[in-house]
């Protein structure tokens, strides 16, 4: 109840209209006589790039089960021929998917290996390459699922 009646009192001095002191803290690390220092342990196991390299780990894992199942309809293309009905369209498209799953792959080891998240004058250029890695993820997902229209079942 102790701040409810100091969240009164706040509200009464500045709804009375007369013009209210703010008095800056003698200590910068305390908010009134909350002391913000009881709050560091929250931020001390948050390292970005261990979560980078986390994050590019984790999402390299998916791109492999992605990359081998290219390859298995690379596959199943060249072994049904020339004589399938979409042949060239299906052989570009895996073809065009693989060669932009390598693509992103370089990205993200140059993310998770060659860019420190700490350092402010690389955090730019980390940015530019993570929004690369995002547009060829969504390319990536729009050519396997045209990918996947066709069926790959001969007539």
């Amino acid at each position: 109840m102790a701040g409810h009646s100091n969240s009164a009192k706040i509200f009464d001095e500045l709804s009375s209209g007369r013009s209210v002191e703010i008095i800056e803290p003698d200590n910068p690390k305390q908010i009134g006589n909350v002391p913000t220092e009881n709050t560091d342990h929250l931020f001390k196991g948050l390292n970005a790039n261990t979560y980078a390299s986390k994050k590019s780990f984790a999402q390299g894992m998916l791109d492999l089960a992605l990359i081998s199942s290219n390859a298995a309809q690379l596959k199943y293309i060249l072994t049904a021929g020339p004589d399938h009905q979409f042949y060239t369209l299906l052989l570009s498209l895996v073809l065009l998917s693989l060669c932009l799953q390598i693509l992103q792959a370089v990205l993200c080891l140059v993310l998770g290996l060659i860019f420190d998240l700490n350092k402010v004058d690389e955090q730019r250029s980390a940015n530019i390459c993570n929004n690369i890695g995002v547009c060829l993820v969504v390319v990536i997902v729009v050519i396997n699922v045209i990918i996947t229209g066709f069926n790959f079942k001969s007539d």
